[in-house]
């Protein structure tokens, strides 16, 4: 068998020709080749032809030829001559869109974990507070080098503040934090969390950790309490202690480690120890 192109003569009824002269790669089918189409009287059929023509085309002459040949998905097989078959279109197309449905190679690892926003995008900080033009970036490119997921958690100071963090005169970030609308708004957002949480784990998923901001973020400061790891001591952000609260009142036990960017020898730290929770 040869390798070429094979021409499609792609028509509307007997005469009226939609595509002709269409010629498409044909690997494994001798170039002289001419498959003529018939679409019948189908009012989509300009679209359906197109893309009849590119899924076909898309490396799936193979399983084309196989179903072709075997009789399978055709109506009609008629060897006009030597090099040329007469078919129905529809089979074509509903063949060629087959292979859509079979399930799909799932690379995914399963493997996840949930950080705040400003790792991934430094313009959510407070004005001055931003380490690194866009992200993190000695933290996510860790997280992709070991292909792991991340959820992101919005920034429970815009989410209760506003992105300018608006408070009263002379209140601090922390203290407009601590009061009982921030709180309720924190709970929320500790509840959302916690909910999308147990969403992954209920599939199976591995959620590695929590990954929290500098030692004097507001909201997302993570210093560990008596249990280490998986507990928050009072100094920490107001909203990662509700989420802390919300994880153990669900039964879910997860490490908290704050990605203090703002030192670069604290960081190196996180960063050692992010990397053995990953398995690098």
């Amino acid at each position: 068998m040869g390798r070429g192109l094979c021409k499609w003569d792609v028509r509307l009824g007997q005469k009226n020709r939609i595509l002709p002269d269409t010629h498409l790669p044909a690997p494994g089918v001798d170039p002289g080749w001419v498959f003529i189409c018939s679409v019948g009287n189908i009012l989509n059929w300009q679209l359906m032809a197109e893309n009849t023509l590119r899924l076909i085309n898309a490396d799936r002459w193979a399983l084309f030829l196989n179903c072709w040949f075997s009789r399978v998905l055709r109506s009609v097989l008629k060897p006009v001559a030597a090099e040329q078959i007469d078919g129905c279109f529809q089979c074509f197309y509903l063949m060629s869109i087959w292979p859509s449905f079979r399930k799909k190679r799932d690379p995914r690892l399963g493997r996840l974990v949930v950080l705040i926003e400003c790792l991934l995008n430094q313009n959510a900080r407070d004005l001055g507070a931003a380490e690194s033009p866009g992200f993190t970036r000695d933290v996510i490119e860790l997280l992709v080098k070991a292909d792991i997921g991340m959820v992101q958690i919005p920034c429970p100071e815009i989410a209760c503040l506003g992105f300018k963090r608006q408070r009263a005169p002379g209140e601090s970030i922390r203290e407009a934090m601590e009061t009982p609308e921030s709180g309720r708004c924190c709970q929320r957002l500790a509840e959302c969390t916690t909910d999308r949480i147990q969403c992954y784990l209920n599939q199976g998923y591995e959620v590695l950790a929590v990954l929290g901001g500098n030692e004097k973020s507001p909201g997302c400061a993570v210093h560990n309490g008596v249990e280490g790891e998986i507990s928050l001591s009072g100094e920490s952000g107001v909203f990662m202690q509700k989420l802390a609260q919300e994880l153990r009142g669900h039964n879910l036990t997860l490490k908290f480690r704050g990605m203090r960017d703002a030192d670069p020898a604290l960081l190196k730290e996180d960063l050692a120890w992010l990397s053995i929770q990953v398995g690098m």
